[in-house]
């Protein structure tokens, strides 16, 4: 048995307190959101979280190991699950980017996991004894923690740069989701790393305290990867900003709203832009018989057109790109200008144009993230006349 002294009883609550954190929010994730639509890319985060509790578990039965082949082979499947849990990071980040696992920075991902299995699994664990406890722990400038370590910077290097530019090009509303990521990654690629040079650089000692001390600023990382994803639970993948417009027609083909998110957008006459989507749109529902409204069109020029169609309107964005979070947004700024001017629409008697003008640009900021001071600027100096000029 174990000599529980200061150091291994403290070491021994951080371990514990770190693994009913981290079943608790896997527990969290899996009871939230495992049968939402977003259920693909939270089972890649719970693979990289479950394989990051394998790990801590390890690590925490370790330190009652006193046979050391037993303990190596612990401490080999210890960094084995440590190099998976950073490999599906690495995967939940290039769906969060890409909304699919088949990227070039997967493949080359896929290839370094592998060279670092190998390495651990021919390494052998540079295991120190402490004579008064009987117990074993792997140090902190152990050439296997090293190379976990640099593992683990070269997979952080690639996601926060990634995250960096993406700040340039994103809706403004999503940029302090990045910054989090970018904070959590930080957390869980660097701080370890740099500690275990720490210790090398200047020969300081380890111990089970700074070993589990490590692994919770690990678990830290990943609570705060965690919040930024599920707190803003609208913004499930990296959004760039690839709408060109956002019309809103009656269904009598009148224009009622319209925003360019792009400058120079002015090739589209709105009102016989509406009118033809509009006839095309029942057109195409009397031709298949379906109640069901279209949702997406493809133009020959490669532009998409995403429709959301409520009981007295038209909502549609031409994109390039259709993406999750643009097919979201559309809803939920129909759902929002429904609610504030379905009676207007319905009464048929629309006096007053420059009305849908001013507060739909506030729905729009709302749901998708527009600058506030473009916002108040354009409800300031638009017109009906100048919209639809």
């Amino acid at each position: 048995m174990p000599l529980f002294t200061s150091e291994v009883t403290w070491s021994l609550v951080i371990q514990m307190i770190i693994l009913i954190f981290e079943l608790s929010l896997i527990y969290f994730i899996t009871r939230k959101y495992f049968r939402s639509e977003y259920s693909r890319i939270l089972i890649v985060l719970l693979f990289a979280l479950t394989a990051d509790l394998i790990a801590n578990g390890l690590n925490f039965s370790g330190m009652f190991i006193t046979n050391l082949e037993l303990f190596q082979s612990i401490e080999t499947i210890n960094l084995l699950s440590s190099i998976i849990s950073m490999f599906f990071l690495l995967l939940f980040f290039e769906y969060f980017e890409h909304e699919t696992l088949f990227t070039q920075k997967q493949m080359l991902s896929t290839i370094l996991t592998t060279v670092a299995g190998i390495f651990i699994l021919f390494a052998t664990p540079q295991a120190i004894w402490l004579e008064d406890s009987q117990l074993y722990f792997q140090s902190l400038d152990s050439p296997s923690i090293l190379f976990l370590g640099l593992f683990s910077c070269v997979l952080g290097i690639l996601v926060v740069s990634t995250l960096r530019k993406s700040l340039k090009d994103v809706w403004i509303t999503q940029r302090g989701q990045l910054l989090t990521m970018i904070v959590s990654v930080s957390i869980i690629a660097f701080v370890p790393l740099t500690i275990s040079l720490g210790f090398l650089l200047f020969t300081l000692p380890s111990s089970f305290l700074t070993k589990s001390v490590v692994r919770g600023i690990i678990f830290l990382g990943f609570a705060v990867l965690t919040y930024s994803f599920g707190g803003v639970r609208h913004y499930s993948h990296y959004n760039r900003r690839k709408a060109d417009k956002i019309l809103v027609t009656n269904l009598n083909g009148i224009p009622l709203f319209h925003y360019d998110f792009k400058e120079n957008v002015h090739y589209i006459n709105e009102t016989l832009f509406s009118g033809a989507v509009v006839a095309i749109t029942m057109l195409m529902s009397e031709s298949i018989k379906s109640s069901s409204p279209i949702a997406e069109v493809l133009m020959k020029n490669k532009y998409r057109l995403m429709l959301e169609t409520k009981q007295s309107f038209i909502a549609l964005i031409l994109t390039p790109q259709a993406n999750s979070y643009l097919r979201d947004a559309i809803e939920r700024f129909s759902t929002a200008f429904d609610q504030k001017f379905t009676s207007i629409i319905t009464s048929g008697e629309i006096l007053d144009l420059n009305l849908f003008v001013k507060s739909g640009l506030s729905v729009l900021y709302e749901n998708f993230g527009i600058s506030t001071a473009n916002v108040k600027e354009m409800i300031a100096s638009l017109t009906f006349e100048e919209t639809f000029s």
